[in-house]
């Protein structure tokens, strides 16, 4: 699980997206309907449940209250067989915790 929180007034909408490319860029909506095991849930967080290798890649939380322009976190997501790693890309103000994961999957 990935948590993504943030507080103010108006109370914040938080989206998460996900990097198309191989680069931070070009970032698309997740919904369920596309990955079916990569869901955002009520509280910001956002859940994979049995990770993949094919997982891999830049995921952005985006948190606004329609005061000004937002706030973005990007994350690195790396999957190794039976652990799931996060990494910390880019900070701009959103607070993100980073969690290690371990799985009784056979190694990949």
């Amino acid at each position: 699980m990935i948590d993504c929180q943030a507080n103010g007034i108006p109370q914040p909408n938080i989206t998460w997206k996900r990097a198309m490319d191989d680069g931070p860029q070009n970032y698309h909506s997740i919904t369920y309907e596309d990955i079916g095991h990569i869901i955002q849930l009520n509280n910001g967080s956002l859940l994979i449940q049995q990770a993949k290798v094919e997982d891999h890649g830049y995921f952005l939380c985006h948190v606004e209250n329609g005061i000004g322009g937002g706030l973005s976190k990007v994350i690195f997501l790396t999957v190794h067989g039976k652990y799931t790693i996060y990494y910390l890309y880019q900070s701009t103000g959103v607070l993100a915790r980073t969690t290690l994961h371990k799985s009784n999957e056979p190694d990949i």
